[in-house]
């Protein structure tokens, strides 16, 4: 791949697509994009064959993870991270296109895997391979070694951080992701 032959940005991430999928023998790229108005404008117009995986997560425990995460300066302060994780699911809801998104609950993926996988695959035109549902075991997912913080992705999904703000946040906290975050706490079923 030569940076020099890319004619634009669009062809320029085409081109290191194409030679990650070479690499890697890989049939599709996959990015995880962080949910920010312009860039999910802007990827949503320069890939319209995109497909899209949206998945939530109860934003009580996404705060207990973030702490941990060593690249979330949202997870400084419980207010301004609720105010994130609510605008970065609104987001995502208001620019990408609906045909082409599948929302997954953490929670329904830890308790139902593949039920979810399942249905995530049907979305994205696929059936399910077994490595998927114990990633650890197949040796296949070459990157997720790489970063501590990625270490649980070689894990088969379990539950054990599904509730997790009961006892990692006081009840104040977790009213104050509650009410700061209400609109989208309410709309996936976190609170009623």
């Amino acid at each position: 791949m030569s940076c020099e032959k890319a004619s634009d940005l669009i062809d320029f991430y085409d081109r290191l697509a194409d030679a990650l999928l070479e690499y890697y023998g890989g049939e599709h790229f996959v990015d995880k994009i962080w949910p920010r108005r312009h860039r999910l404008r802007y990827v949503a117009a320069k890939f319209p064959r995109a497909r899209w995986v949206h998945m939530i997560r109860d934003g009580r425990d996404s705060y207990c993870s973030a702490c941990n995460h060593p690249n979330g300066p949202q997870s400084e302060n419980l207010e301004q991270f609720a105010r994130y994780w609510q605008r970065a699911n609104c987001q995502i809801e208001r620019h990408v296109p609906e045909d082409q998104c599948v929302q997954v609950r953490y929670e329904d993926l830890t308790r139902s895997s593949e039920r979810e996988i399942q249905r995530l695959m049907n979305h994205l035109g696929h059936s399910v391979h077994p490595d998927q549902l114990h990633p650890g075991k197949s040796g296949s997912l070459p990157s997720i070694h790489k970063r501590e913080h990625h270490q649980r992705l070689a894990q088969s999904l379990d539950t054990e951080s599904v509730g997790r703000s009961e006892e990692e946040m006081t009840k104040e906290e977790r009213k104050e992701v509650e009410q700061t975050a209400s609109k989208a706490m309410t709309a996936y079923g976190y609170v009623r």
